[in-house]
């Protein structure tokens, strides 16, 4: 997993990561137990973490979009996405 996330971060010259993540996106819901999220024991759990004011995320199904707003210049879940999914 290492070596697909430097390989996806070595592809980019800024620190603006978008990296395709395939998986299922569990919600940070801080009232659910780590039982209630259905994880097998062969599955693999991938906590993403980041600084603020950094703009990097996993992407994927369901995973929230992580970007730039255009007014505050703040890095933070943008609640508007278009359907393109080309533009936030």
């Amino acid at each position: 997993m290492f070596s697909y996330f430097k390989e996806e971060t070595n592809k980019s010259r800024s620190y603006e990561y978008r990296i395709p993540f395939k998986g299922t996106y569990l919600s940070g819901d801080e009232d659910k137990k780590i039982e209630e999220a259905e994880i097998a024991d062969n599955d693999i759990v991938c906590l993403e973490a980041r600084d603020e004011g950094k703009g990097w995320n996993l992407t994927g199904d369901g995973a929230p979009a992580v970007d730039k707003c255009e007014f505050c210049n703040k890095y933070d879940v943008l609640p508007v996405q278009c359907a393109c999914k080309k533009v936030l």
